[in-house]
């Protein structure tokens, strides 16, 4: 009886007694990922009185930095119990305000706080909210693959992608500054990175990229592999790009997925080969050869192979016995061919699991010497290129060409030979010519005179 007085006095003493509550939304966000930097950017809040007395007196401020202008619209003069107010806030998006943080994740920035304060008869409410802002990102994936082993599929925001203890992984993504050509901006100092968050993993990668000028893409390529002592687990890996426009606002985007490190059955690796690198033909040589078990099953009827097709060799180690995560040595000893050329010669060397299935493959290469003839071929592994002798050439005797001259109506003299010349073009024919005139002068005066 006592406890129902108990409770039905303190509930009349809270009708009667005033009660003030202020509150407001938990945060409010100038801007979006769409909007652009620009003044009187505006958004609205709402104040909300949940006591049982009148508020006035409303005093709105912000501890945000003078370059934002931030400022209000719409503040009440007053609200009642239960009653609420919309509230305007508005200010500036400068063209320095980064779009992205330092992780490469467009994003909204906290600028500061919104403080409100009202008046009741009793003393004063003060409440505080957080104020952010937000500007369009500008540089993005326009596409993102992944290829593992020479198997490609886009990438995607959560996707799972399956690899190996030594798989190639090629990331192939297509960047595009997404500013409009008409008063954009370029995008400078872009870093296109690959990250793996787990240590285990050790994915650490990452390319430099050019400028991007605005409405252009490009696409960039990062290749690395999978450690081979990976475990078998899941691993968070990112994707991300990050550059800095020419007002210095930064821009980038992320895409985060799951690495599933898959460990097969039956794996073996070849982990060294001890061997001489020079033999001289027909000797006998020694190979040591490391195998490990990396799957997750012990093999008992493992096998090495040592094949070189040039020199007709293929040789095996078979009922080799590998428990997980162990390791063994076989051993083998090739006899050279006597009719071996001398020259580098390569020796695939590989690792086969109970099932039949060669899990990895090394090469090694060797030295023969000592040998009757050279190899006049080239023998061609995966390390060596393939070797083109050169054919000769046909000789040509250079011939003087004359080019005509365009344009030109002058007319030259052809040189000739000094033994060529004529009479009539040496320097004797004009005094013979003066002086076979001086003699028909002569016979026409003495002509005359006698005929006197």
């Amino acid at each position: 009886m006592n406890s129902k007085i108990i409770t039905l006095t303190i509930a009349f003493l809270l009708l009667i007694l005033p009660v003030s509550a202020l509150t407001v939304d938990p945060r409010v966000t100038i801007g979006s990922n769409t909007q652009e930097p620009a003044t009187n950017v505006t958004t609205t809040f709402t104040i909300t009185n949940t006591g049982n007395q009148t508020l006035t007196n409303f005093q709105l401020s912000s501890t945000a930095s003078s370059i934002h202008n931030i400022y209000f619209n719409q503040i009440p003069l007053n609200l009642t119990p239960g009653q609420q107010a919309i509230v305007t806030v508005g200010g500036t998006i400068p063209l320095s305000f980064d779009a992205s943080t330092s992780q490469c994740i467009p994003s909204s920035f906290q600028i500061g706080n919104i403080a409100v304060s009202a008046s009741t008869t009793t003393g004063t409410e003060n409440i505080s909210l957080p104020l952010y802002m937000q500007r369009a990102n500008h540089l993005v994936f326009k596409d993102l693959d992944i290829s593992v082993d020479e198997d490609s599929t886009s990438f995607d925001e959560g996707d799972d992608v399956d690899i190996k203890p030594g798989s190639d992984i090629s990331i192939l993504a297509d960047l595009e500054n997404t500013f409009k050509k008409s008063g954009g901006f370029d995008i400078e100092d872009i870093t296109l990175f690959v990250e793996a968050l787990d240590s285990e993993l050790n994915i650490d990668e990452d390319a430099d990229v050019d400028n991007l000028r605005p409405d252009r893409h490009s696409t960039e390529e990062i290749t690395f592999d999978i450690d081979l002592d990976v475990n078998d687990d899941k691993y968070d890996a990112s994707v991300y790009i990050c550059g800095v426009d020419e007002n210095g606002a930064r821009h980038g985007d992320r895409v985060n997925g799951i690495f599933n490190v898959e460990i097969e059955d039956d794996f073996l690796l070849v982990r060294s080969v001890d061997a001489p690198h020079e033999a001289q033909c027909g000797s006998t040589i020694n190979f040591r050869i490391g195998i490990e078990n990396i799957g997750k099953d012990d093999q008992n009827d493992a096998e090495v192979l040592i094949e070189n097709d040039l020199l007709h060799i293929s040789e095996r180690v078979t009922d080799i016995e590998v428990e997980e995560d162990d390791t063994e040595t076989a051993r083998l000893i090739i006899t050279l061919p006597s009719s071996a050329e001398n020259g580098a010669s390569f020796f695939e060397i590989s690792a086969q699991t109970d099932d039949g299935s060669v899990t990895d493959t090394q090469t090694a290469t060797l030295t023969i010497t000592g040998c009757g003839t050279t190899s006049a071929r080239a023998q061609v592994s995966p390390q060596q290129p393939r070797q083109v002798t050169p054919q000769a050439q046909p000789v040509y005797t250079e011939q003087p060409v004359v080019l005509p001259v365009l344009g030109d109506t002058r007319v030259y003299a052809t040189p000739v030979n000094s033994a060529q010349m004529s009479f009539r073009t040496s320097g004797l024919y004009i005094p013979f010519l003066i002086l076979l005139i001086l003699v028909v002068i002569i016979v026409i005066l003495l002509m005359l005179r006698h005929k006197k």
